[in-house]
């Protein structure tokens, strides 16, 4: 008689909760996740046969990431795919073997990423002994973070500081360069970006540029906050290359 009224307290605390139940459901639950079945290098393009298919616990997936749909609908920046079509014929940008694959934009990344374990001085040729390669949160990672220790070494530093990720300096002839990034998400940020070369000298007219967001840094890694994003009328102060995002170090009032 006592197993019996436990039994139906127990039934009307569920019919009460649902979403209690169905969240210990999922706990448990597998979902299907694409990951490497061989070491795929950065800038190579992803074959179906790079892949395969797995079973995870849903909880054993890092905190916050969701499905593709999901996270289109939820503007996320990273998620994960269940089906191999969904990541073939798409570039990598470094997945280790055995790596789930997720979305970095415009690619696909491992969650593995290059990071300083101490300064780098701005001017530094960066040796290993600088760099640690770290997993982290996919929603961590900048779109800008470099796809590996050999596309790190060798390079000249834009001053990194420890713990932060090494991302890349974008824009013409900086391809030398690497700076670096806190991880996290970045707060969300306006700019201008220069629509054409712009000399030392000439005020900026509406013509020579135009407004994005970003939530990284694509010019000036760690220096979001010097961005211009009206730099109508200032007088160019340093040479502006085209497709570069015009800051304070580039042009004053």
């Amino acid at each position: 008689m006592r197993l019996l009224v436990l039994s139906l307290l127990l039934l009307a605390v569920g019919a009460a909760n649902p979403c209690c139940l169905a969240a210990d459901s999922a706990k448990g639950k597998d979902i299907p996740v694409v990951y490497a079945v061989k070491q795929i290098d950065c800038c190579k393009t992803i074959s179906k046969n790079d892949l395969a298919v797995k079973n995870v616990p849903a909880d054993s997936l890092p905190k916050g990431l969701l499905p593709k749909d999901a996270a289109l609908k939820a503007n996320a920046e990273s998620f994960y795919v269940s089906t191999i079509k969904e990541a073939a014929g798409r570039n990598s940008k470094g997945i280790r073997k055995g790596e789930i694959l997720y979305f970095n934009s415009p690619d696909f990344r491992g969650s593995t990423v290059v990071m300083a374990k101490k300064d780098i001085p701005e001017g530094r040729e960066i040796t290993a002994d600088f760099l640690e390669e770290k997993e982290l949160n996919p929603n961590d990672i900048s779109p800008a973070a470099a796809y590996g220790m050999a596309d790190v070494v060798g390079k000249l530093s834009r001053g990194i500081e420890k713990g932060n990720i090494v991302t890349w300096v974008y824009g013409k002839g900086n391809e030398k360069f690497r700076a670096g990034e806190a991880p996290g998400p970045s707060p969300r940020k306006h700019y201008a970006v220069a629509t054409k070369d712009i000399a030392v000298g000439k005020k900026i007219s509406k013509s020579d540029f135009e407004h994005g967001t970003t939530r990284y840094e694509r010019w000036n890694p760690g220096r979001i906050d010097t961005y211009i994003e009206e730099p109508e009328g200032y007088k160019v102060t340093r040479a502006i290359q085209q497709g570069q995002i015009i800051t304070k170090y580039d042009a004053e009032k």
